[in-house]
């Protein structure tokens, strides 16, 4: 990718709600749209929170699960269905990618043949995922939407290899539809500011 180029990212993230059929309706009107690649989001509900972790209000407001580690283990897709995922997205002409939020699915994703891989928000001070994530990827995209506005000021991310700097933008894919919105945020303008 050139550095002018724009590259589009679908975010599918966790919408698919544990559901392989619309996982891969995703990548159909992801693809259908012209986007570049779709991502994903690849856990383990037992590595990202404890059986006592509290639900957000928000949460509570429209959940089905009594707890905040059920709603995230019923969005949780294993490793044969995101391989399954992969080759689906090849069928399609685009880009798999999913966004490890943990060192054995990143592992697992580079083990499907994943080089491109995004570091998330939440994860920006998470120096071992980084570094380990550095080591296999041949692109790592930084993404800034939930981190305060400082962390990137203050620290650059360990990383060797080329890298993104990320703020928000985001397009929803809804029944076939793409509708464009950029979410208010603090951040500057970034343009993708590269190494």
């Amino acid at each position: 990718m050139a550095q002018s180029d724009v590259f589009i990212i679908a975010e599918a993230g966790v919408n698919h709600n544990g559901d392989m059929d619309l996982a891969r309706r995703l990548i159909d009107v992801a693809a259908e749209a012209g986007a570049d690649a779709v991502k994903f989001q690849t856990f383990t509900s037992a590595s990202l929170m404890t059986d006592a972790a509290p639900m957000a209000d928000y949460q509570r407001a429209g959940a089905e699960a009594d707890s905040a580690v059920e709603m995230i283990r019923a969005l949780e897709l294993g490793h044969d269905q995101f391989a399954e995922l992969a080759a689906y997205c090849e069928q399609c002409g685009i880009l798999f990618l999913s966004t490890a939020f943990d060192i054995d699915s990143a592992r697992f994703l580079h083990g499907i043949g994943m080089r491109r891989f995004k570091i998330p928000s939440g994860e920006i001070t998470n120096a071992p995922l980084i570094r380990r994530i550095a080591r296999m990827a041949d692109q790592v995209i930084v993404s800034t939407g939930m981190a305060c506005r400082t962390i990137p000021r203050r620290r650059r991310p360990p990383i060797s290899g080329p890298w993104t700097l990320c703020g928000r933008l985001s397009v929803t894919l809804s029944a076939g539809r793409t509708t464009p919105w950029a979410t208010p945020s603090p951040w500057p303008p970034w343009r993708g500011v590269r190494r």
